[in-house]
């Protein structure tokens, strides 16, 4: 998977771009063309892939901690049935911050080999000791100009800018996670003939995840024009948003302004350095794809490449993530099977190189993965699993669209129609948009009264999800939509063993 990668910045959503990786991750298996991330930040985003749950099922509402334990766990599943459970990347486990690498070991959620980087300042893990070897810097990412700072020394970790990575590219994340990648398929080559257990990768790029740092290389090779422009909205509905960070101005933006209308050549720069991100861990998607051929595992491995969320990249005049709208909430996901497809698993009746409209979610990962190792998500016990296999729409099967909610706000996707309605919490308003005619969201069909019905339609459904939820008044009030007075990042199903933790 990657952090933060938008699903229209790959060759197969966007032809102009140059992703060859994914397009042949692509043409091998299927695009899921309505893929959301119900709660589209990091660590929430995370937590649904590792239980298998909705924000309210597993309990982080907003921005804060992955729990130290979830009552059921995919890794663990898989674990108790021989798989070796491996991590590399971004984790968001947060379990190693204070601990140091051993001293997490009791809350890797079932990894049982790991290689860590989450991009924290101050946290200790295997790239920033490899960093500091390399180096001699202990930290690989500071604000300032101290000499720790000498890749990045005018990003940080949260910025909208561009600038190319100042040192070597075999430094990098990106570079140090493939290569990490690899290094684990090499030494299974063997996997099954030579008696070795069968395994779960999970891969997990930081990029492209600011800072938007890739290789003057693939900087100098990306072409703005080919870049889909900024979505503006038609009718007005999103103009505010040009002057919404009033920490600074539309001539000197703060570095980390996740709004606004920026200087023109910073955000073409900004633009192209995200996309030249997109490409590097392109590159190691190839590589990771080369190696599976190689060694004999690709038939015999599944494959699912996802993101956790998207990046504004000035839609609406939106950077970062955390917002309803597509550029934030719509991820791409792609799916590959082996051609060694046990006969106990749903039969695959749809081509290579299909795209598949269901609406599905990051919660439908953990049961696909238990359900390809042989065990059916329904099988799994009193914790439950509020997704769906998606195995069983290889099959032409359906699913039922989730609800998308954040933090300041609560949006759904009918998946017939491909409305979405979002309900701002802040100050009541609504919004709708018709993702098939307008997937660009730049008109909000909230405010025309030929929408009403549709409008309310959503709005109940959403009603009923919350009160089906057992939300309680909180969230709604004699029939109607509401918002907590504080706004929560955590919510009663949150592993009450982590609120404490710091």
């Amino acid at each position: 998977m990657a952090d933060q990668l938008r699903f229209d910045a790959l060759s197969p959503v966007t032809p102009a771009l140059h992703t060859p990786g994914f397009a042949a991750l692509a043409r091998e298996g299927v695009l899921f063309s309505r893929a959301y991330s119900s709660t589209p930040t990091c660590a929430p985003a995370r937590a649904a892939l590792l239980t298998g749950r909705s924000p309210w099922g597993h309990g982080l509402l907003g921005v804060g901690p992955i729990a130290l334990s979830y009552p059921w766990e995919f890794p663990r599943t898989l674990a108790s049935v021989g798989y070796q459970a491996a991590v590399v990347g971004k984790n968001n486990f947060g379990w190693n911050l204070s601990a140091g690498l051993e001293g997490g070991r009791e809350h890797s959620h079932s990894y049982q080999s790991w290689q860590i980087y989450d991009g924290k300042t101050g946290q200790h893990d295997q790239y920033r000791e490899y960093f500091a070897e390399q180096v001699g810097y202990r930290r690989d990412m500071a604000n300032g100009s101290t000499p720790a700072n000498v890749c990045w020394p005018t990003l940080d970790m949260n910025s909208w800018r561009g600038a190319a990575f100042a040192c070597d590219e075999e430094l990098h994340p990106t570079a140090w996670a493939g290569r990490k990648a690899v290094a684990f398929l090499r030494a299974h080559r063997d996997a099954g003939r030579l008696g070795r257990p069968p395994f779960l990768l999970k891969l997990s790029f930081h990029r492209p995840h600011s800072p938007y740092d890739p290789p003057q290389r693939l900087l100098d090779a990306v072409q703005y024009d080919a870049i889909p422009p900024p979505a503006r909205s038609v009718d007005g509905w999103s103009a505010h948003f040009a002057t919404c960070d009033q920490r600074g101005t539309a001539h000197k933006p703060f570095p980390d302004s996740w709004c606004g209308e920026m200087p023109a050549e910073e955000e073409r720069l900004a633009r192209r350095a995200y996309h030249a991100s997109v490409r590097f861990v392109d590159e190691k998607i190839s590589a990771v794809h080369e190696v599976l051929r190689t060694t004999g595992l690709l038939e015999r491995t599944l494959w699912l490449f996802l993101s956790d969320h998207g990046d504004g990249q000035g839609d609406h005049f939106h950077w970062r993530k955390g917002y309803p709208y597509e550029f934030s909430a719509h991820i791409p996901m792609l799916l590959r099977w082996p051609e060694a497809w046990p006969p106990s698993l749903p039969p695959v009746r749809i081509p290579r190189g299909s795209t598949l409209d269901a609406v599905v979610e990051l919660r439908d990962v953990a049961p696909t993965l238990v359900h390809a190792a042989g065990i059916l998500p329904e099988a799994i016990g009193p914790a439950g699993i509020e997704g769906s296999s998606l195995l069983c729409l290889l099959s032409g099967n359906s699913t039922n669209a989730p609800p998308v909610s954040g933090g300041g706000w609560s949006a759904v996707v009918d998946g017939e129609s491909l409305l979405k309605y979002v309900f701002n919490a802040q100050d009541g308003s609504e919004e709708l948009f018709d993702l098939r005619a307008d997937p660009k969201e730049t008109i909000n069909l909230a405010t025309k009264p030929a929408h009403s019905r549709s409008v309310a339609r959503l709005r109940a459904a959403l009603v009923k999800q919350y009160q089906r939820e057992g939300r309680g008044e909180g969230w709604v009030q004699m029939g109607k939509l509401v918002w907590p007075r504080r706004r929560q990042a955590t919510g009663q199903n949150y592993p009450s063993q982590s609120r404490t933790r710091r």
